[in-house]
């Protein structure tokens, strides 16, 4: 590898080689040391390369063996800088452009995270931001033993964190705890009540520690106390000899009524896109933004598409660029009438998408009494759906 680039540096040519002492030519280039290579015999002739600074050394060569040679074709950087010799604004630009490129590679213009659940990419970075590491820095000022030591001191549930630079990207991986830490210890318990988060009638009451306040057939109101938070030792003659406070705990099962209404008009707007549509650019540039032509704002209605995109070079070498696409597509409003059948399948969707919200908290839906309507000019939903539930949840804590 390193020889073939010395090749190219110093030039190299291809030589034809025609005469009736070729084999003594050989010989006296051999014993005067003189480097060839890739040497083809082509009956009467011969092909093979030479550097370029030794073309003259076979001027002695050939008076002696009275052979003749040809240049036929030409190879390196002597010959390619001759060959542009009057484009030096373009080597001059590419020199440029090489500087910029190589002060770029000492910064970072991209984080990014890899391994964290639990917290999100802008919540890291702005805790990055504020140790000092944000797009824009000098790779040497990052401390990346620093910033990981900070990171586990600051997120006790990062057991593990990694800086790695790619190019002109910096990459955190997190390693998070994800089990969780529960306190056994029965003193250090919180007490409180078990009560009620919804009006219901009661179907069913476990206690498994506490008082239980109501029991099946009860009807009960959000907020209401369903297990008392208290232990009560009673005596010989039914009298409460001591209460002792304790965290409240049991399974309260009852029967909640949901009441489902909602109405829709037939006559609807629908957006028919035209076809048109245009585009603008935007570029931030390090932070200073650059817009080029917008074209969007000539029609009356319209959506925006937005994407962005930071400019790289590669995979990991990533630019202080970066661009903000907007399309604008046009549209018009049209007034349309729902047919009954798609009234009914557009207040369906709805219905299933409130039975669904209802299904995630439930036991069982025992009854579902909701009906669709059509009319006229005005669609309606309505009815009850009664369900079972496990209505109690731990609150009201007390000493």
């Amino acid at each position: 590898m390193i020889e073939r680039f010395i090749k190219y540096v110093n030039g190299y040519v291809k030589i034809l080689l025609v005469g009736d002492s070729k084999e003594r030519f050989l010989n006296l280039i051999n014993a005067r040391n003189i480097k060839i290579w890739d040497i083809v015999f082509n009956g009467e002739q011969i092909t093979f390369y030479i550097e370029s600074k030794n073309v003259k050394k076979l001027k002695i060569i050939l008076r002696k063996t009275k052979t003749k040679i040809k240049v036929m074709e030409r190879y390196g950087l002597p010959f390619f800088l001759f060959a542009y010799r009057k484009r030096k604004m373009f080597f001059l630009g590419l020199f440029v452009s090489w500087v910029i490129v190589y002060i770029m590679s000492l910064y970072v213009w991209n984080i990014s995270f890899e391994g964290n659940f639990t917290h999100t990419d802008d919540e890291l970075t702005k805790f990055l931001e504020d140790a000092g590491v944000k797009e824009g820095i000098l790779k040497d000022d990052i401390d990346t033993t620093r910033i990981e030591k900070e990171l586990r001191n600051e997120y006790f549930d990062i057991t593990w964190a990694s800086i790695e630079i790619k190019g002109t990207k910096l990459v955190i991986h997190i390693r998070e705890n994800s089990s969780q830490y529960t306190e056994n210890n029965e003193e250090e318990q919180v007490h409180g009540d078990i009560v009620c988060s919804k009006n219901a009638v009661i179907t069913s009451i476990i206690t498994r520690q506490g008082t239980p306040l109501v029991g099946p057939g009860d009807e009960v109101n959000n907020g209401d106390v369903l297990i008392q938070g208290k232990y009560q030792i009673i005596g010989d003659d039914l009298s409460v000899l001591e209460e002792r406070p304790v965290k409240a705990s049991g399974d309260v099962i009852g029967k909640v009524i949901y009441n489902v209404e909602f109405t829709m008009d037939r006559e609807y707007t629908k957006k028919v896109y035209t076809g048109k549509e245009s585009t603008s650019y935007i570029y931030d540039i390090n932070g200073k933004q650059f817009t080029s032509c917008l074209y969007g704002n000539k029609y009356k209605k319209y959506d925006i598409i937005t994407s962005y995109e930071q400019m790289k070079i590669g995979e990991n070498f990533y630019l202080p660029v970066i661009m903000e696409r907007k399309i604008y597509k046009e549209y018009e409003i049209s007034k349309e009438i729902y047919t009954e059948e798609q009234a009914r399948e557009v207040l369906d969707k709805k219905l299933q998408y409130i039975l669904k919200k209802i299904e995630e908290n439930t036991i069982q839906i025992l009854e579902n009494n909701v009906k669709i309507e059509v009319g006229n000019e005005e669609c309606k939903v309505s009815g009850q759906v009664i369900a079972l539930e496990n209505i109690g949840s731990f609150g009201g804590t007390y000493e």
